[in-house]
Formats: C-alpha cells, structure tokens, sequence
C-alpha cells in the first residue's frame, strides 16, 4: 500500500512540474472578446491639447479605448475623456477660452491665497535708510551706490 501512495505522489508531483511545458505546446487560445486598446498622452502644454484631436480621430474611426493614461497636460486630456466628457465639449472648452486671461502673469487678488498678499507689503530690495549730518543717509552698501541723481532725489 506505501509503494503505491508513493507511485501516486509522485506521478502527481510530476504533473504539476511538467503541466506548464505541456501547457506551452498547447496552441494560443482563441480570443472570444476584443483586444482592449490602451491611450498613452504625451505631455508639453500646445501639443498636450492636440490629443483632444486625436481623440477626435479614435472616436470618428470608432475605435474603442479601454485605456487611458498621460503625463502633465496629456494627463489632463486623458483624464477629462475617462470622466466622461466628449472630444467635442473639450474642442469647444479648449476653442472658447481666454487664453490671455489663463497665462496671465498675475492673478485677481481675491484668488491669492492670504500668506502671498503679505508679500505685496515687501519690497524685493530692503534698504534701511537713516539719518545723518541732519539729512537722509542711503546705504552704503557696495550693491547700492549713491548718485548724485539718487542724493537728489532724497534732498527733494
């Protein structure tokens, strides 16, 4: 009985070894569903929002997209399909905004955030004036050299 249990867990084990070489002489097996397409976007702002075109393309051609992946501006493209959006409503988004107003160099007040307004009160330069011999001293700091126009000014 103990030779044939032995005979047993051994034919086992070899099965289970050799299952996966008898496994990859077996032909590939028939797909029954679609291939599932991935998207990956590139990134770099302009080029960023040509995928919106692209997208365009896929879906016009009819092209079905399980995936979507993307760096920086493509990221945001790809994101805003995979929520749902239309390449069409971010055609328009993209065609109907103020692009003036987005790279604008500095924002409406109200949107700064209250640490960033301190900042307004300093100035990039902080000179400390002072008094001497009875009138305003300027600096006499090597970066800030006096000028008979600067002293003038001050004497006003």
């Amino acid at each position: 009985m103990r030779v044939n249990s032995f005979a047993a867990a051994s034919a086992f084990a070899m099965l289970v070894m050799y299952l996966p070489v008898m496994a990859a002489d077996a032909p590939p097996p028939i797909l029954t569903t679609s291939p599932r397409i991935g998207l990956a976007l590139s990134g770099g702002g302009a080029r960023g929002i040509a995928h919106v075109g692209v997208l365009k393309v896929l879906e016009e051609m009819r092209v079905p997209i399980s995936c979507v992946t993307g760096t920086s501006m493509g990221a945001i493209v790809g994101a805003t399909f995979a929520a749902g959006r239309t390449p069409e409503e971010m055609e328009k988004l993209v065609l109907g905004a103020d692009w003036d107003e987005v790279f604008r160099d500095k924002p409406p007040r109200d949107e700064i955030a209250v640490r960033r307004k301190v900042d307004d009160y300093k100035t990039l330069f902080a000179p400390e004036f002072g008094v001497m011999d009875g009138g305003l001293a300027l600096p006499t700091s090597r970066r800030v050299r006096r000028s008979s126009s600067t002293t003038a000014a001050w004497r006003r």
